[in-house]
This record gives structure tokens, sequence and C-alpha cells, in this order.
């Protein structure tokens, strides 16, 4: 069957431990926590980055980086961890905006 989804890659699952187990194998090799950017912020500190709409804080460790340059933005810790792993769903990068961000968007 894998094969025949164009796949060679079969993840067995007699158990509901296993199938969590082969559902995250196979998010890790989906989903990245690495976001290129279209352009490049006309202002690297005017940057805000939100994860199922909540405000992430600026952290190499836990929050958000700039890749190698500022063409690419990079979750980190928990935020990258809760995206692989399916508990987070939508990743919202906004430049450019006047004032403080809002803790959480609509």
């Amino acid at each position: 069957m894998a094969t025949a989804g164009g796949t060679r890659n079969y993840y067995p699952a007699t158990s509901p431990q296993e199938l969590s187990d082969a559902i995250a194998s196979v998010s890790q090799l989906v989903v990245g926590c690495t976001f290129a950017l279209t352009q490049p912020p006309p202002d690297p500190n005017n940057v805000v980055v939100y994860v199922d709409k909540q405000l992430v804080p600026k952290d190499a460790a836990n929050g958000w980086s700039y890749g190698a340059t500022t063409s690419s933005i990079v979750l980190n810790g928990s935020y990258c961890d809760n995206l692989v792993a399916a508990w987070s769903m939508t990743v919202e990068i906004l430049f450019g905006c006047p004032g403080p961000p809002p803790v959480c968007i609509p």
C-alpha cells in the first residue's frame, strides 16, 4: 500500500501508541520549523510571530529567531516541537505594524 501511494516508507502500527509514534515520525518529515520569507522585512526589529494566534517571543532557545539571514524565521524549542507534533496549527509572521504587538490576534 505504501508503494502504491508513492512512497517507500511503511509505518506499521498495531497499537494506539505505535500509531501515535508513526504519525509523529511522518509529521517530522513533512513539517519544518523554518519559514522562508518572500522578502526580508524592511525593519528587522519590527517583526512579530504568532502561533495559533498567540504572540511568540523572539528567543533563540524557546521562541523565534532569524535563520542565517533575515530572509527566514525559525521556530525554536517548544514552539517547534508543538508544530511538528501537530499540536500547533497556524504560524503567522507580520512585519511593519506600528506600535507594540498584541498578545493575541483574532
